[in-house]
């Protein structure tokens, strides 16, 4: 098992991970945007295929293929511009649209809603800033994705507090209030002058990200207007990498 790992890690890096993970999410998002390109706006098919090239770019980035003398550099800079180039499509997409975690199509009664999501987007990204931060900090790729993952879960509970002064839902309160603790607990864990006897492992990690995920999140709390809002829903599954690449030993 130590083998594989170290064989992983030396033609993987956390960058490139979170970049391939990009990648696959980046398709998903051309495709719906290829089902979508009839209605409500014949430029989606266009938006797709830029968003085809693009993850085409940054899988030969990779150097999976050999392009023999054509080589594409694998730089922080063409990350963080295929993601601005991202959240711009989903800017784009949004009058006619609604964002949730994953894109894709939803029902809505007998019609097809199109969903475009930023999720490629933050890969993208991240991969980006850990690459850059890395380089020049030394950060831990994992640490970074726990950030994130808890600056993202900090809006959900946020968002969970606004529906309860929408209608005064004392479980989205109560919700809200758990998600806080929980991330002021991993917060705690994550620094090595307090010792609160909560280790900084994955399983923690995991536990963290799966209650997020399906009980925090706005989304899994059944509040539909909040799939309106751009990255509600992300805490669970950015803390959920952040766990996947601690257990890499990124």
């Amino acid at each position: 098992m130590g083998e594989v790992t170290s064989r992983f890690k030396e033609e993987f890096n956390a960058v490139k991970l979170l970049a391939f993970f990009g990648i696959f999410f980046m398709i998903f998002d051309a495709i719906s945007l290829f089902y979508a390109s009839a209605d409500p706006n014949g430029l989606y098919i266009l938006y797709g295929i830029i968003e085809i090239i693009l993850a085409a770019v940054v899988f030969l980035s990779l150097e999976f293929v050999d392009l023999g003398k054509v080589k594409i550099p694998f730089q922080w800079w063409i990350l963080l511009v295929v993601g601005v180039v991202l959240i711009i499509f989903g800017f784009l997409t949004y009058p006619d649209s609604r964002f949730t975690i994953f894109g894709g199509l939803l029902l809505l009664g007998d019609l097809p809603l199109f969903v475009m999501s930023y999720f490629s987007a933050i890969l993208i990204i991240m991969a980006a800033l850990i690459e850059l931060l890395a380089e020049k900090q030394g950060w831990k790729a994992s640490k970074m994705m726990v950030f994130l993952g808890g600056a993202f879960g900090v809006y959900d509970c946020i968002l969970l507090f606004g529906g309860y002064i929408d209608i005064e839902n004392k479980i989205w309160l109560a919700n809200g209030i758990f998600g806080i603790i929980l991330l002021a607990v991993l917060l705690l864990t994550m620094q090595p002058w307090i010792d609160i006897k909560v280790p900084y492992v994955w399983w923690i990690l995991m536990a963290v990200g799966f209650v997020f995920l399906i009980w925090v999140s706005p989304m899994a709390s059944g509040i539909a207007a909040f799939e309106e809002y751009p990255l509600g829903g992300f805490g669970g599954i950015v803390l959920l990498i952040g766990m996947f690449l601690l257990l890499l030993g990124f």
